[in-house]
């Protein structure tokens, strides 16, 4: 994953007019004087990711605030200092997929997205089976690549009663743009077109994912529910044509309509660790794909970021380690485990052993004379 920019307005030291703050793609370096804003950047990213993991949560009930509910309601309370009290908030942040393992997180979602919406929609069990091989064959990552470019949105009216409605943006071929909403006041796991004057607590017409794909249903005296022949798969033909439309990709889970001989729905039940012989009782979004992306993306370490990403694990010093602790897999997210994991690399393979390289010549050269 690349960060490509960051807008914030109205939060922690950035004030209503805002900061935009464009990336490069090379390894990039904040400098400034105290109270510039450098660690806001970095505290931005970590609620952003805080957020993608709250719309991911099973409970969708806002009475029922978890640890990111919670971290996400006293940033709408805190706001910044010169604004006028409830004022809008707002935090984007572009981003672009690069790593196979990512752009797999989001293909093995949305192929298993269509094969739940057909098994809601269109009842015909041999259907879905032709739907499970069209989809294995034709929802391929190059024609997900829109998917792949996007933005993080986070937006909040101010009343610090309301939840933030969270986001993603992408655009298809000629600029049009769409939003899909990850959670938000009414209607979570949709997306709309345009995006422009897009207000998600309208009341929205939706589109059957399966009409949108292969058109109504024929069963004409012949059972059928989808077509004889399929079409090729176009992203354009899932994104709603018009204003006031949406369309909802969810992986349906609470209706306990799974088919676990279908392959797109067994992969995504094997990434997401679902039991082979438990329905799970939740639904699923692209909120899902997102939050493994930035779990792995996203690694905060420094001393004033000790607790960040970990679930509220109480920070420990960098010290001995006992040896279960360089047994098993170690915390990506915990400063205090810096030490062991390039002890791993340093004692590790050949390419471990690059790679520990590499990073030391990099501290180095940030921090001349120091080893």
């Amino acid at each position: 994953m690349k960060i490509r920019s960051v807008e914030a307005k109205n939060i922690l030291s950035f004030d209503p007019d805002g900061v935009e703050l464009g990336i490069d793609p090379k390894p990039t370096v904040i400098v400034g004087p105290n109270g510039a804003g450098k660690t806001n950047i970095v505290r931005l990213l970590d609620l952003v990711s805080t957020a993608i993991d709250w719309a991911d949560e099973p409970t969708q009930q806002w009475g029922q605030l978890t640890m990111p509910g919670m971290v996400l309601r006293q940033f709408a309370e805190r706001g910044h200092l010169t604004a006028a009290p409830q004022t809008r908030q707002l935090i984007r942040v572009q981003l672009e997929l690069t790593t196979g393992a990512e752009k797999a997180d989001v293909l093995t979602f949305f192929r298993a997205a269509i094969v739940s919406a057909v098994l809601q929609e269109r009842s015909n069990s041999e259907d879905t089976a032709a739907v499970d091989a069209w989809v294995l064959a034709e929802v391929t990552e190059a024609r997900l690549d829109p998917l792949f470019h996007g933005t993080l949105v986070l937006d909040h009216e101010g009343p610090p009663d309301l939840p933030w409605e969270v986001a993603y943006e992408f655009a298809l071929d000629k600029g049009r743009r769409f939003r899909w909403v990850l959670r938000s006041v009414r209607f979570p796991g949709i997306f709309h077109a345009p995006v422009e004057g897009l207000d998600s607590r309208r009341d929205a017409q939706f589109d059957r994912l399966a009409d949108r794909l292969f058109g109504p249903a024929e069963n004409q005296g012949t059972g059928r529910t989808v077509p004889s022949v399929f079409p090729v798969f176009d992203l354009g033909r899932v994104c709603p044509s018009e204003p006031g439309r949406a369309v909802n990709p969810l992986i349906q889970g609470r209706s306990g309509r799974v088919e676990q001989e279908r392959v797109a729905w067994r992969r995504f039940a094997e990434s997401a660790g679902i039991s082979a012989v438990t329905f799970p009782d939740r639904n699923y979004s692209l909120a899902w794909a997102l939050s493994r992306v930035l779990r792995q993306g996203l690694v905060f370490v420094g001393e004033q970021f000790r607790g960040v990403g970990t679930g509220g694990v109480s920070p420990r010093s960098a010290n001995l380690y006992r040896r279960e602790d360089l047994r098993r897999p170690l915390p990506r997210k915990e400063p205090s485990f810096v030490p062991a994991r390039l002890f791993r690399l340093k004692t590790g393979g050949a390419a471990d052993r690059i790679r520990f390289r590499n990073i030391q010549e990099m501290f180095e050269s940030l921090a001349p004379g120091r080893a």
